[in-house]
This record gives C-alpha cells, structure tokens and sequence, in this order.
C-alpha cells in the first residue's frame, strides 16, 4: 500500500546511515518520521516508504505474503508458553503492529508497550491494521527510540519477545537488548527471541538492513548467562528458517519442554488453568 511521504525536503529526522547486507559498502537510511527510505548506491532513485514492494508498511518488516503467518507463529509461541490476558508483554521492533494486532486486544487495556524507532510504522499499522478506536479502548503505550536504554527501567514485564530483530542487529545492540529485558522483566518472565544461527558471528557495528545477519549459538547462550537468563532453543519452525530461543529467569518453569519441544497439548496436560477437563479424564 503506497503511500507519500509527510515530511518537507528538510523536515526528516534520519538514521544514521547503516549498511544494507552483510559484508557490503552499500549503505542505507530511512526517515523515522515518514519512512522514506535511501541507499546510498541508488542515491538518485531514493524511494518513500511505504512505497512499492518491500517498501510497502508490511513489506518493510518481512514477505508481505507471510505477514499473517508470521503474526500466528509469534502468537501462538506465547500463549503456548502461558501468556495471558493479565501479563505485561513487551514488543521489541514492534514495527507496523504484526503482532501487536493480534496481541493488543488479547491482553487487558494498558499491558502491551510496543518499542520501534520507526514512528511511521507504527501510526501505519495503528491505521491500517488495529484502528483508533481499538487503540483507545486498550491503551497500548509506544516507545520511539534506538536505544534500550530508553525503555523506562521501572517498567516490568512478563513477557518479552524481539521476532526478527536480531537478524539486522549488531552484537552490542543484542546485548543491550537482552541485557535490558533481564531488567525489566519478572522473576518469572522471559525473553522470546528470533535469530539466524551461522557458524561465525556477525562483527559489524551497525544495523543491517535489509540484509541479515548471524550468530553462533554458543554466542547467544554467552550472552544469555552474562545476563543472568537461562538459555534453551525450541522446535517451533519459524518460516525463514530462524530458531526461536528462551531466555528465561529463575522463576520460569521451562521443565515441561526441556527437549526443546513446546506443544498445545503438553500445555493443556501440565497447566490446570489452562483446561477444565478433569485429570485422568480420556481425552476425546
């Protein structure tokens, strides 16, 4: 869905330019306000965001095809791993709502926080995909910044998720990243997170975009333990071939999966809250 950019010739408010792959000298930027997108190896062809193809609202953040099944992977992830209407849930790169309009209207007014520089993703996902009225009946709150830092410290969450945000990030902003949410969440809480797994570290020091970028795994379970967090991967297929991890505290019960398989019915058959079905009872 295209869309004109809102802001003059000298009215944006730009990233820092940042390299668009891996390994690249190309390099890109976009307008935190409006979206407008430049790389600097097509400086004359700069496009405004959302525009055609990848520069659409929902191209922008994934395949536009998968955008739905992207949103009900991440979604049933949570609830599978206990989230409810009561829990706090941070959003990291919340961008154009994927998963925040599925997951807003789920939990009571006031328990979702949505962090994304890219202000223009979300008033268009708010636009496009959740509607004022929605916004006003459950109060979600947005942070626009680069920087975890900026998340209020006296805020506390349950659960935490950052689907695909690591993929374009560099290691010192997936440590601040984990770092923060060791903070913030509950001794109970824990971290979703999606990654690539690579066998040599990505050791650039920029956001990568729209190239991704990987990670040994043993770098991610480092990362976890420095910051206090168990660390466990799941079988749950991402559809571009990301793994999931958990990033737990102390207080999260991670035994019913510790092989790594997360499933409805082993929920269902651990939790009593979340059946009323009698134990022992044959299931149907």
């Amino acid at each position: 869905m295209a869309e004109a950019s809102q802001c003059g010739d000298d009215q944006h408010d730009w990233s820092v330019w940042g390299p668009t792959a891996a390994g690249t000298e190309a390099l890109g930027r976009i307008c935190f306000r409006c979206g407008k997108f430049q790389r600097s190896d097509l400086a004359d062809a700069a496009t405004n965001v959302p525009g055609e193809g990848i520069a659409s609202y929902r191209g922008f953040v994934g395949p536009q095809e998968r955008y739905d099944i992207v949103s009900a992977m991440t979604f049933n992830l949570l609830t599978t791993l206990g989230l409810r209407q009561h829990h706090r849930v941070l959003d990291i790169g919340c961008g154009s709502l994927r998963n925040g309009r599925l997951l807003v209207p789920y939990l009571n007014a006031g328990n979702y926080v949505g962090f994304e520089p890219n202000r223009w993703l979300v008033e268009a996902g708010i636009r496009h995909e959740m509607g004022k009225d929605l916004v006003d009946i459950k109060k979600p709150k947005f942070v626009h910044s680069t920087s975890p830092t900026d998340l209020d410290a006296s805020l506390r969450f349950d659960y935490a998720f950052a689907q695909a945000i690591f993929i374009h990030s560099p290691l010192d902003l997936v440590r601040a990243w984990i770092t923060r949410a060791a903070q913030v969440l509950e001794s109970n809480g824990v971290l979703l997170a999606s990654f690539h797994v690579g066998e040599e570290d990505y050791t650039g020091d920029g956001w990568v975009y729209p190239g991704h970028v990987y990670f040994r795994l043993d770098t991610m379970q480092r990362e976890a333990t420095n910051a206090g967090f168990r660390f466990q991967t799941l079988s749950w297929r991402h559809p571009s071939g990301l793994a999931w991890a958990v990033f737990s505290q102390r207080d999260f019960d991670t035994s019913w999966f510790a092989d790594g398989e997360v499933t409805w019915n082993k929920k269902v058959d651990i939790d009593p809250s979340y059946r009323s079905w009698p134990v022992g009872r044959p299931w149907i």
